[in-house]
């Protein structure tokens, strides 16, 4: 099976157990049923972390989207457009509870890997 490592990295199942990967035809068998919101067409397993927002997207496309991901061994975070805030740092909700600033995730504001 051939998946690009970042989109394995960030689908929510795919996990790793040192150089195995674990879960990865899962995620493409529920990528196939599943449209991106961004480009259109399937494929796409990283979701919005709101439960009822229904924002799927590729891992390409969630970056053009302004996204900036963390490390993978951080998380798998991704909040949509509609549901961060405009520097991506928390999510919107977050800002409308006032998230005190050392709370805040700063790891959000421009990740590039290493």
């Amino acid at each position: 099976v051939f998946v690009h490592e970042m989109c394995a990295s960030y689908s929510p199942e795919v996990g790793r157990d040192g150089s195995r990967w674990l879960n990865v035809v899962k995620a493409i068998r529920r990528g196939r049923q599943l449209r991106c919101s961004a480009c259109q067409t399937q494929g796409a397993t990283i979701g919005c972390l709101l439960p009822s927002c229904k924002v799927a997207m590729h891992y390409a496309c969630c970056v053009n989207s302004g996204w900036a991901f963390p490390p993978p061994h951080q998380g798998k975070h991704f909040w949509c457009a509609k549901h961060r805030t405009a520097d991506t740092t928390q999510p919107a909700a977050q800002q409308r509870f006032g998230t005190r600033p050392e709370q805040q995730q700063p790891w959000r504001r421009g990740w590039e890997g290493d």
